[in-house]
């Protein structure tokens, strides 16, 4: 990795304004060399993950932000709206605080620090802090 890339990878870059992330509709982006999709969840935080499914690669750029649904005890519960990334081949889900896949914990799509500056949000591809 050549030291321009590596001093990116340790600095927060400039991404995208928020108001082009739409509520429950993905954003795929490049930065420095990275391919990233940004989220904004049921609680309007921006999230950006590696847009690979972790299952079989599919980007998560062509899924969708959801509300999960289980069944508990026969009855059918829904999750926190907006609160969940399904991969669009699978439909497999993933949690969109922690990443992690809800059919199998050991799975998940690498997240990465979101700050935002003013309307600009502002993306650490570094190793992401408290994950």
């Amino acid at each position: 990795m050549s030291d321009t890339l590596v001093q990116l990878h340790s600095e927060w870059i400039p991404a995208a304004n928020s108001t082009e992330i739409e509520p429950a509709r993905p954003r795929a982006i490049r930065l420095a060399g990275v391919d990233l999709v940004l989220w904004r969840d049921g609680g309007g935080r921006i999230h950006a993950w590696h847009d690979r499914c972790p299952h079989r690669g599919a980007p998560l750029c062509a899924g969708s932000v959801a509300t999960a649904v289980d069944v508990r005890d026969g009855a059918v519960v829904l999750g926190a709206p907006n609160a969940t990334v399904r991969c669009p081949w699978h439909k497999w889900e993933f949690d969109i605080q922690t990443g992690r896949a809800l059919s199998d914990e050991r799975l998940r799509v690498r997240r990465y620090d979101v700050q935002m500056r003013g309307d600009e949000i502002v993306v650490s591809l570094g190793r992401p802090t408290g994950h």
